[in-house]
């Protein structure tokens, strides 16, 4: 019984609730501002041409291929009644393979692309899923129409603006005084920073203000490294049982290194002995040991001859 009381009550609150189902397609539904569809594309009416050049951008970053585009020559161009060199030929955006990324809005350098609010764009048959230039444009034309989109005046170039008659030596001059100020500002922010953390090193400004190769401090750093190399050194060479400038010298001209080579020298001319006695040869190594002996070599020589 309690239940059913609750759910009568239920049902009297939702009875006096205004409906929330539109009534399409007699009643349009409210669509967000983001709402995003399949991209269009727009139109200067400064000109009158499209803003599109046909660069290619747009159909080489699209993920599902479904954009075909082709670049032609402007004729205004060389009428000179346009800035524009090139100009878009064709373009197809085949609307059933769009998934709605929006990355041909993000990467087109001209604005020649939007994203339009047309969700009702079904068709009985595929083909018509495939819209062409003019279709592309006048959709555009639609949206501007409707607020979605206006025409970007302010990133206009130089050129155009000088043919249109506008102020574009002042405008040019404003925007170089602009960027000298601008640099100016970084400088002594730089400046400021420099001095900020030479005062934290307990430096001054000026040796903050100059090269690290001509500062203080690094001075300061390479004599201390420099010390701590030779003491380096030193320690290494007592170690060896040489002395500091014996160690600071090359290993060949120490007088252990000397001494090593002597002695591995001795052992070869030893080696060299015990293998020429071996195979039952005289040994010739040195000069002394020549000297040494010839008069064994003498007296074997005469003890031949007496027998």
């Amino acid at each position: 019984m309690l239940g059913t009381f609750k759910s009568l009550i239920t049902t009297m609150k939702l009875a006096f609730r205004p409906p929330v189902t539109a009534e399409y397609p007699t009643v349009a539904p409210a669509l967000t501002p983001r709402f995003m569809a399949h991209p269009v594309l727009t139109w200067d009416k400064d000109v009158p041409e499209p803003y599109c050049t046909g660069c290619l951008v747009c159909m080489r970053i699209c993920p599902t291929d479904c954009i075909d585009v082709a670049m032609m020559d402007n004729p205004k161009h060389a009428e000179g009644d346009s800035s524009r060199r090139k100009i878009v030929d064709y373009f197809e955006l085949n609307v059933a393979d769009c998934i709605m990324c929006g990355l041909c809005v993000e990467y087109c350098n001209f604005d020649a692309i939007i994203m339009s609010d047309n969700f009702d764009a079904s068709q009985y048959a595929r083909p018509n899923l495939v819209l062409d230039l003019e279709a592309l444009l006048e959709s555009g034309r639609e949206q501007e129409a409707r607020g979605r989109w206006s025409p970007p005046e302010a990133r206009k170039s130089q050129r155009r603006a000088a043919a249109q008659g506008g102020g574009t030596a002042a405008t040019g001059a404003g925007d170089a005084a602009e960027g000298e100020d601008r640099v100016a500002a970084a400088r002594r922010r730089a400046a400021e920073l420099r001095a900020q953390r030479a005062a934290e090193r307990g430096e001054t400004g000026e040796a903050s203000a100059a090269p690290p190769s001509e500062a203080s401090a690094g001075d300061e750093r390479v004599a201390e490294a420099r010390r701590r190399a030779a003491e380096l050194r030193a320690q290494r060479a007592a170690e060896r049982g040489e002395t500091g400038e014996t160690g600071a010298a090359p290993p060949a001209e120490t007088g252990a290194g000397d001494e090593r080579v002597a002695e591995a020298r001795r052992r070869v001319a030893e080696l060299r002995a015990q293998r020429a006695a071996e195979r039952g040869e005289t040994v010739e190594t040195s000069a002394a040991d020549t000297s040494q002996g010839e008069p064994d070599a003498a007296d074997n020589q005469s003890e031949a001859d007496r027998e």
